[in-house]
């Protein structure tokens, strides 16, 4: 059947567009990430090559203390001194990196600051993304440098954030409503 007159028909870059990606998290090897995710009361996230997790929602947040005390300034929106707290406690058993993007239409940053024995050993990252130049996937990317820490083997894929699926769910929320382990 035939278009009809005046119809546009969809564009076929159209699944090409870049959409919105936002994600507040703490990650990490799972047995690590599983007594922080004991601690905070939250759902923790499976992630290939043994790697979790712990999705930084509202209530998360607020579980930890809100947003009154921000032990690295303007660097994060998201990372509140209870969140630092507890990053820096759990780190004595296994690096703990804090993760957070906000990303729409190509262009945005990623962040991140890794804690292990209960001292920051990388970071604060950020990592501005977009224009004038966007050349792909990026080994200096911030949630990369987090993961290659971790010992993340990228393999075939472009990078770690690929190996590991990073690009699943689009949201914090989504990767907390995708279940828990």
């Amino acid at each position: 059947m035939a278009a009809p007159l005046g119809a546009r028909s969809l564009p076929r870059w159209r699944h090409d567009v870049h959409v919105s990606y936002e994600l507040r998290a703490l990650a990490g090897r799972h047995e690590v990430l599983a007594l922080a995710a004991s601690e905070a009361g939250a759902a923790l996230v499976r992630l290939p090559q043994g790697c979790a997790l712990l999705p930084v929602t509202g209530e998360v947040f607020d579980q930890l203390g809100g947003g009154a005390v921000k032990p690295f300034g303007d660097v994060f929106w998201f990372l509140s001194g209870g969140i630092d707290a507890l990053a820096r406690r759990i780190s004595r058993a296994g690096a703990v990196a804090y993760l957070e993007a906000d990303i729409f239409g190509g262009t945005g940053t990623q962040a991140t600051v890794l804690w292990q024995d209960g001292e920051v050993r990388l970071g604060p990252v950020t990592t501005q993304l977009g224009p004038p130049v966007w050349d792909g996937p990026d080994s200096r990317w911030a949630f990369n440098q987090a993961f290659r820490y971790f010992g993340t083997d990228r393999g075939s894929a472009n990078d770690e954030f690929a190996a590991l699926g990073l690009g699943r769910w689009r949201s914090t929320e989504g990767w907390a409503a995708s279940g828990s382990s």
